[in-house]
């Protein structure tokens, strides 16, 4: 299926296009030097106008995926103990909303991640989403999505208190609707419960967005055209398309030896079938792993296309990871050591690392390979910067240049992890082992 030019001799399947910077768990432990440079930094008032996006972590899942390495706690079973991270998180949007730094960006997005958001309460999901509104003055329209898994989902309650709180936007996951792979990967949801949920969702007015993986345990080529298939006859609007990545850190790559993975060349063939057989159903791909029906909402992405600078990140929550003011950083973890955060002047990091020059322009860059096309009049600097790598893109045949942008060509869409690794400054591969410690 895949084409036979193979641009290079191994693909890579890199977190790099999630996290940028990479953080030492040791060299980049915040200080007090770092973290009254950043904290001074947000006191004052941006001189030029900048893109936002807000993104706040929900660590709690009731169950835990087999294949998933984003961090993660059991959800407590006393709801006081989800009140108070709650809180937590309400005490420091307010340090981040009152700064005038933050009050000068123009925030565009809220995105509710983790973890499982839904796995909250009504009452603390109307609660949460209500204080963000309130505190950054979002727009009516502010794009604010939440993410969830099927079973708390399918709750009529829960999806009416976030259409009330404001959300306009949820996603979730399937990954599968094969039931072996679905057993192997520890998703414990049923079709039934899946086609519940969608309903509820549809009643509500929602537009249907979830996620599928490819490469799952038990997933054959026959079984991911099912999947596909499967995901079109339940009426998605947009879906996430995934890789399977093996993080060390997951239960999967502890019996990976136990179960059927298709091997990397048939992961080719199963991302080009599924890139072209969204695109004859109707859906644009607007980044390397999101489809789009016509219409449908997702405007992230015109945060970063249209941007002439980053945008900032502002992140909140136990282990959350953002970027402001050029300054990464990421929180305290585990959430005892968030919820043991004092509320004293200072904010609850744990690593922190000012971006140097190499840095800023290498995340400019990185939009190219994450979002398939950038304008060049955005990156001209960036361009000069990167001309050598550029040029092997062009030779290998992943990109392609006209008047407005620099976009990938067909074979560069099965290369993303590739083509960002050219952009990398060496320092950043070097970290990319400590991504998910």
């Amino acid at each position: 299926m895949a084409t036979k030019h193979l641009p290079y001799d191994e693909r890579i399947t890199s977190p790099l296009l999630f996290f940028y910077p990479m953080f030492h768990p040791i060299y980049d432990q915040i200080t007090n030097e770092k973290r009254n440079f950043f904290q001074d930094s947000l006191k004052v008032k941006r001189l030029t106008p900048n893109s936002a996006e807000v993104y706040i972590h929900i660590p709690f899942c009731d169950s835990f995926c087999h294949m998933c390495a984003c961090y993660k706690t059991h959800t407590p079973k006393d709801v006081r103990e989800m009140k108070d991270y709650v809180e937590k998180l309400k005490r420091e949007i307010a340090y981040y909303a009152g700064s005038e730094y933050v009050q000068s960006l123009d925030i565009q997005c809220v995105h509710i991640g983790g973890g499982t958001p839904s796995a909250l309460t009504s009452a603390l999901l109307y609660d949460l989403l209500t204080f963000v509104r309130d505190s950054f003055s979002l727009k009516p329209d502010t794009e604010i999505t939440v993410e969830g898994e099927v079973c708390s989902l399918k709750n009529k309650e829960k999806i009416n208190s976030l259409r009330k709180a404001g959300c306009n936007r949820i996603s979730f996951g399937i990954q599968t609707f094969n039931p072996l792979s679905r057993k192997l990967s520890g998703l414990i949801s049923t079709r039934e419960e899946i086609k519940e949920c969608i309903k509820n969702l549809r009643g509500f007015e929602y537009q249907i967005n979830f996620d599928l993986m490819f490469g799952l345990p038990g997933q054959s080529f026959k079984v991911w055209e099912e999947d596909l298939a499967q995901a079109l006859d339940m009426g998605a609007d947009g879906l996430d398309v995934y890789e399977l990545v093996l993080y060390p850190t997951t239960k999967l790559f502890q019996f990976r030896h136990k179960v059927s993975l298709v091997d990397d060349d048939e992961r080719l063939d199963m991302l080009e079938y599924a890139i072209k057989y969204l695109n004859q159903n109707g859906f644009e791909q607007k980044s390397n792993a999101v489809f789009e029906k016509p219409n449908n909402m997702w405007n992230k992405i015109s945060i970063y296309y249209n941007a002439p600078s980053y945008p900032d990140c502002i992140a909140i929550g136990d282990n959350a990871i953002g970027c402001i003011n050029n300054f990464a950083y990421r929180n305290h973890s585990p959430i005892d050591m968030y919820m043991a955060w004092d509320e004293s002047p200072n904010l609850p990091i744990r690593l922190g690392l000012k971006l140097d020059e190499e840095d800023q322009l290498a995340k400019r860059i990185w939009i190219l390979p994450k979002l398939l096309k950038i304008k060049k009049k955005n990156v001209e600097d960036v361009m000069s910067h990167y001309q050598e790598p550029l040029n092997l893109l062009f030779q290998k045949g992943l990109i392609r240049e006209d008047e407005e942008h620099i976009s990938l060509t067909d074979l560069g869409l099965l290369w993303t992890d590739n083509i960002f690794m050219e952009f990398t400054p060496q320092k950043q591969k070097n970290r990319m082992w400590k991504i998910m410690y």
